[in-house]
């Protein structure tokens, strides 16, 4: 019940709708949530990313290359780690 007067309060306060706001129990999760959600509303088919991610990151690209099918492009960086 509490979560559902939480989740009722923050759509309030941003003005949207109750069943638009999920919450995660972590970092990992939220972000395969919304690169999952993001590839899936859109349509695309690749990602693209550095090599100096978060392991949740670096993981899930792996994940979804390897089994999803989705292209996953590695950018290059400076040593300064700057992306080119």
């Amino acid at each position: 019940q509490k979560v559902e007067l939480a989740r009722k309060e923050i759509a309030r306060l941003i003005g949207a709708k109750p069943r638009s706001i999920i919450f995660t129990s972590c970092g990992t999760e939220a972000l395969d949530l919304a690169v999952r959600g993001v590839l899936a509303a859109t349509g695309k088919t690749a990602v693209v990313t550095t090599a100096i991610e978060h392991g949740a990151l670096r993981g899930l690209c792996r994940s979804l290359h390897g089994h999803q099918g989705i292209d996953v492009r590695l950018v290059s960086l400076t040593p300064e780690g700057v992306v080119v």
